[in-house]
């Protein structure tokens, strides 16, 4: 199932991107995930002095943008090996792995500007992040909400309330992580969420 040390690896160099009929959990998923693996080699490099290797693994670490889909009001998206996109809902589990389209889109901690940018830009994004953190009512939407909020208690949601500050508007990350704090993470039995095989805490 694996050319060379990852999953879909030849189709990663010849595509960009992992498709949909890819060796992975999720083509989508994947993509996001060998794009930041690909990043910290870049700086890997970058302070061994390797500076073609540098560049090569920056230009990879930005093919994150192959699965990004504007026309599908900007998220990430399973994609198949002839460009083409599949049907979709942000709310869809295809592509990736333990989460939906509307989780996994956040998952760009390379390049945080550069997804904001393509969604839009700040303002967009700080009212994306209202929504995902919320229920319509207003209440909070922390985990087990429904694939198109938040699940801070597993590893594509995680770090999510951080992206804030990259927005200008740190204030809503002390309130949420605040928040995440007081309801997901207690001193009981399971007051360590989605740490039944380590994930949550280990991302």
């Amino acid at each position: 199932m694996v050319v060379g040390e990852r999953p879909s690896l030849d189709k990663w160099l010849s595509l960009h991107y992992i498709p949909t009929n890819g060796n992975a959990w999720g083509g989508a998923g994947e993509t996001l995930e060998v794009a930041v693996d690909d990043f910290a080699l870049s700086q890997l490099a970058g302070r061994l002095g390797d500076t073609a290797n540098q560049r090569t693994f920056l230009t990879r670490g930005q093919y994150w943008k192959n699965v990004f889909n504007s026309g599908n009001g900007g998220y990430i998206q399973n994609r198949d090996d002839n460009g083409t996109w599949p049907s979709f809902t942000p709310a869809t589990n295809d592509g990736f792995a333990e989460g939906s389209a509307a989780q996994y889109t956040w998952m760009v901690p390379q390049n945080v500007r550069g997804l904001f940018d393509r969604m839009g830009g700040n303002a967009t994004a700080v009212n994306r992040l209202n929504t995902f953190f919320h229920n319509s009512d207003g209440s909070w939407a922390l985990s087990g909400a429904g694939d198109l909020k938040s699940d801070l208690a597993n590893e594509p949601s995680i770090w999510t309330p951080w992206l804030y500050d990259f927005a200008g508007t740190p204030y809503r990350t002390q309130e949420t992580v605040r928040q995440v704090v007081n309801q997901l993470w207690t001193t009981g039995p399971g007051g360590i969420p989605g740490q039944d095989d380590l994930g949550a805490m280990s991302a």
